[in-house]
């Protein structure tokens, strides 16, 4: 009885990290032209992440560990993104830093049909009649990519609790520099 309960958490544990992979490879699969920003959106992100919760919900008095590491790492991962926007902010308001909020406004674009391409940005910012570097993107844009935005660092906080559960503090740092240079690989 218990080789199969471990079987079976060791599925679901399986299963999870690879819906938290969903957010982030809105960033890979939609650019490679494999699906489109839209039906990925609905058939990846939405879905990837009401199973990743159910599981969590669910599996909370069969699978506590799963469950716990879920959950931490949802948290932990959220409150990284918001520290990276305790930096990235400023650093976009006082030094033009990131053109036209690229963490947020980009995937929006995208994933609320503005832009089915990235070609197509320059286009949206030159209607706004601003200069690119001072671009701030409508309410619902920005609603949009700050759900996905601290999503997927929700999902990379999923990834790296499930994998390394308690670990060292400088192991969080080393989980950060991979997904940078990963996410600027893409």
């Amino acid at each position: 009885m218990q080789v199969q309960k471990n079987k079976s958490e060791l599925g679901l544990t399986i299963l999870v990290i690879i819906l938290s992979g969903a957010s982030a490879s809105l960033l890979l699969l939609p650019p490679l032209g494999i699906i489109s920003y839209v039906d990925f959106r609905n058939v990846a992100i939405i879905p990837s992440a009401i199973i990743i919760f159910t599981i969590g919900i669910l599996a909370r008095s069969k699978y506590p560990r799963l469950t716990s590491r879920l959950f931490k790492g949802m948290v932990a991962g959220t409150i990284a993104s918001f520290a990276l926007e305790a930096i990235r902010i400023p650093a976009y308001m006082f030094t033009k830093w990131i053109p036209m909020d690229s963490m947020i406004s980009l995937p929006a674009l995208l994933l609320t049909e503005k832009i089915t391409a990235l070609s197509q940005v320059k286009q949206v910012i030159m209607q706004s009649g601003v200069p690119m570097n001072l671009y701030h993107a409508p309410m619902d844009i920005f609603l949009v990519g700050s759900l996905w935005h601290f999503w997927n660092g929700a999902t990379f906080g999923i990834i790296y609790a499930i994998i390394i559960g308690k670990g060292k503090w400088w192991y969080g740092m080393i989980w950060a520099v991979i997904i940078e240079i990963t996410e600027a690989w893409a």
